[in-house]
């Protein structure tokens, strides 16, 4: 019997911008592919909820306030994780707007 690979599907930054948006709603142990949020979250972005955990706990890896505390996340943040990290948070009086209403719009609409 072959098993085959799933197709890697790439992050879009919409995805990107929920995500981190979620990833500010939770805490660090809440980032889990059994929270119910992260469910919801997944089955809407049509991604697993270990996918979608694991981009968490990357964005975890970029947060400085996790880092004084001792917490490293994962490893595996890559360089669009880190652009949209900064592009959040370098303009969150605009950018929090935002990502909440595309939060909204992707978890009810």
């Amino acid at each position: 019997m072959l098993l085959r690979m799933a197709k890697r599907k790439g992050w879009s930054h919409d995805e990107l911008l929920v995500t981190l948006n979620l990833y500010h709603k939770l805490r660090f142990g809440q980032l889990h592919a059994r929270n119910p949020a992260i469910v919801a979250l997944a089955e809407k972005l049509d991604r697993g909820a270990n996918s979608v955990a694991m981009k968490l706990c990357n964005f975890a890896s970029l947060d400085p306030a996790l880092r004084l505390r001792g917490i490293k996340g994962l490893e595996g943040a890559s360089s669009t994780d880190r652009a949209v990290w900064s592009e959040f948070h370098s303009n969150l009086e605009e950018a929090v707007p935002a990502s909440e209403e595309a939060f909204s719009r992707t978890l009810c609409g």
